[in-house]
């Protein structure tokens, strides 16, 4: 994969989401996304951020790499320390968030980034 468009961690918390939008929009302005992508893009990181700010954590991460025609996507959850918990959720797959993402974005995968919770997808 080439190097990141950005990286950006931000402390993790529903606030913090809107930075994390704003910047993958700021990056999907310059990969010449179309105007669905751009709603697409938005709504993918708002389920994705969702799903591991439920799982709870110190530090919200992405990583967003142009993969031209579209972006391909990593967030993922640094855990506070002394917690851990199963990743994804019991149930979070089938859940409405799970599929809102699943809709919007491609090759979703539900993991782990360097030992982290993380959620990854193209979009594009």
């Amino acid at each position: 994969m080439s190097d990141p468009v950005f990286r950006l961690t931000v402390p993790a918390s529903p606030e913090a989401v809107r930075v994390i939008r704003a910047v993958a929009g700021a990056a999907a302005a310059e990969a010449a996304l179309g105007y669905d992508s751009f709603d697409d893009l938005s709504l993918a990181i708002d389920e994705a951020s969702g799903a591991l700010l439920e799982h709870g954590g110190a530090s919200l991460h992405c990583s967003v790499h142009d993969t031209s025609p579209g972006l391909a996507v990593t967030l993922s959850m640094t855990p506070r320390p002394g917690e851990r918990s199963q990743w994804p959720h019991p149930g979070w797959q089938e859940s409405l968030g799970a599929l809102v993402l699943s809709s919007v974005a491609a090759d979703v995968d539900y993991g782990e980034l360097a030992g982290c919770p993380a959620v990854s997808f193209n979009v594009g």
